[in-house]
């Protein structure tokens, strides 16, 4: 019993000395044009913005169009729509069926 009221009376103290280091702490006076400089900083450090008239971003946007055309051309050539759908699947997952599914 003379153990917990030790322990809160501890902790009561502790709760005092916090509260009175908190009364003395003072308001903390800010230069006003802080901020102002701090977006100056900022605002240099970025450097100039990207601009996309740039020769090197015209061509990379050609590139890139260009092989998605390339690469949607091969798909087409690669997968023939005039195979029946049936054959694809027994093909891909090595099925073999007894009878003729046709005349259902």
């Amino acid at each position: 019993m003379q153990n917990s009221f030790d322990m809160e009376k501890n902790i009561n103290q502790e709760i005092e000395q916090t509260l009175k280091a908190l009364d003395d702490v003072q308001q903390v006076e800010v230069n006003p044009y802080l901020y102002t400089r701090m977006k100056a900083k900022m605002d240099q450090s970025m450097g100039t913005p990207i601009n996309f008239s740039f020769p090197f971003f015209k061509i990379a946007l050609i590139m890139l169009l260009v092989s998605n055309v390339l690469v949607g051309i091969y798909a087409y050539k690669v997968y023939n729509p005039k195979t029946d759908i049936t054959e694809i699947i027994t093909q891909e997952f090595n099925l073999r069926f007894k009878g003729d599914f046709q005349n259902l």
